[in-house]
């Protein structure tokens, strides 16, 4: 996924009235204000209400379903082996959001008011997750070779905090 297929579907969501937040990779390359890897994929964050309209637009320029866990998050793909991850999220009104639908048992949202900033690729301002929401979505998983490079960029602009198996 090359820096100008990313503001292609940013521009593809926004024209089907679809607001969207760049998180993974390209979401640090946004923090970070230049690419600093390949990607072989594109992970946005939009709004739950938006899902069928998005969908839609991408299925119109070629991409389709190949995983639809929804409401929470659905894996598009395209004949030219492209990829975008979709996570699915219903914003509060204090702009925090829930992944898939709130969950009543649960007092915290999965990302606050705070997780969401701007960057940008390729000179574009993006939307896109804060540096502390993008270490946070790192948690809890095998982390790549990628993931530490990420965060540790993240880590040497920004000064966030990072795990201990990161050092």
């Amino acid at each position: 996924m090359e820096a100008q297929d990313v503001l292609d579907t940013l521009d593809i969501l926004g024209d089907a009235g679809v607001t969207v937040t760049v998180e993974g990779g390209w979401g640090v390359d946004a923090l970070l204000g230049s690419q600093y890897r390949d990607h072989s994929d594109l992970d946005l964050i939009l709004e739950t209400s938006g899902a069928e309209a998005a969908l839609a637009a991408m299925a119109a320029v070629g991409f389709v379903v190949i995983v639809d866990h929804r409401p929470v998050s659905a894996r598009l793909a395209d004949p030219h082996g492209r990829a975008i991850d979709i996570t699915f999220v219903v914003y509060e009104s204090s702009g925090a959001a829930w992944r898939g639908a709130k969950h009543p048992e649960r007092t915290d949202p999965d990302y606050s008011a705070e997780s969401f900033t701007y960057g940008w690729i390729a000179g574009k301002r993006v939307a896109c997750l804060s540096p502390e929401a993008q270490v946070r979505r790192h948690l809890g998983y095998r982390y790549t070779d990628r993931d530490v490079e990420d965060l540790r960029n993240l880590k040497e602009r920004f000064s966030v905090a990072l795990p201990a198996e990161f050092y």
